[in-house]
């Protein structure tokens, strides 16, 4: 069972994803007004970084969509997963930026992707057991 068309389509929603928080993170940081704390050259360099941690979690999403094709079992959890994690996130930036502003708003830019990693990071521990518990439980 080849799942290359759902493979694609997930690869593809995260992209998507990477690139609205992407330009979520610029739009919210309006580093084009000039103003503190972008004034300097410290300020300027701090943008990438913040754009990398946000939307470091997708392209993992992204490239994950191709691990263990031999395994089938394992990709509709997967796919799960990365369905939750992927536009969940981008719908709480949405959130955070349009729908609920607040001064507190760009602590959602912190604290999002690192629910994401720890959503990650527990997906694949249950994708590394699960073939495990269906071989014992064959068996």
């Amino acid at each position: 069972m080849d799942n290359a068309g759902y493979r694609t389509g997930l690869r593809r929603a995260n992209l998507g994803c990477a690139a609205l928080a992407a330009g979520l993170v610029l739009w919210r940081a309006r580093p084009w007004t000039g103003e503190p704390p972008y004034d300097g050259a410290a300020g300027l360099l701090a943008l990438p970084v913040a754009m990398a941690w946000c939307v470091s979690p997708y392209l993992l999403l992204a490239a994950a969509s191709d691990w263990q094709r031999d395994r089938p079992r394992v990709f509709p959890w997967r796919f799960a997963a990365a369905t939750v994690l992927g536009p969940g996130g981008t719908y709480l930036y949405l959130d955070a930026a349009f729908i609920h502003p607040d001064p507190q708003s760009a602590l959602a830019f912190l604290v999002i992707p690192l629910y994401q990693w720890c959503g990650i990071a527990a997906s694949e521990a249950l994708l590394r057991l699960l073939p495990r518990m269906w071989q014992s439980v064959r068996r």
